[in-house]
């Protein structure tokens, strides 16, 4: 081999090792990104799971409450219909039958 073959050559291993280096340190980056990336999906992820389970209770019982106000809100509307068709009917009797001009006070109090 002549020695700008040798030179040459030379330059290809030296040139080579420093690629594998450099490889090598992305490699190792890629790996220390994932491991990071899981870390960081743990501490956003872990305390909602955590707050999740921890509040389920609470949030069952607000459920409930909520479905009973819903219960009681659909009786007092229908009350509410009741009282209206009362009202109604009360609009639609007729008053001039009862004529409370010839009442006597003493006769009120006597059927007291």
């Amino acid at each position: 081999m002549t020695p700008e073959e040798m030179q040459v050559l030379q330059r290809a291993v030296t040139l080579s090792e420093e690629n594998n280096k450099i490889l090598l340190s992305m490699r190792n980056a890629a790996r220390w990104g994932r491991v990071w990336g899981f870390v960081k999906f743990v501490i956003i992820v872990g305390p909602l799971v955590w707050a999740y389970f921890y509040f389920q209770p609470f949030l069952n019982q607000i459920g409930t409450m909520y479905s009973q106000l819903q219960g009681i809100q659909g009786a007092t509307q229908t009350q509410n219909k009741d009282l209206q068709d009362a009202l109604k009917n009360i609009k639609q009797m007729d008053f001039k039958q009862f004529d409370l001009k010839s009442l006597n006070p003493d006769q009120i109090q006597n059927k007291k």
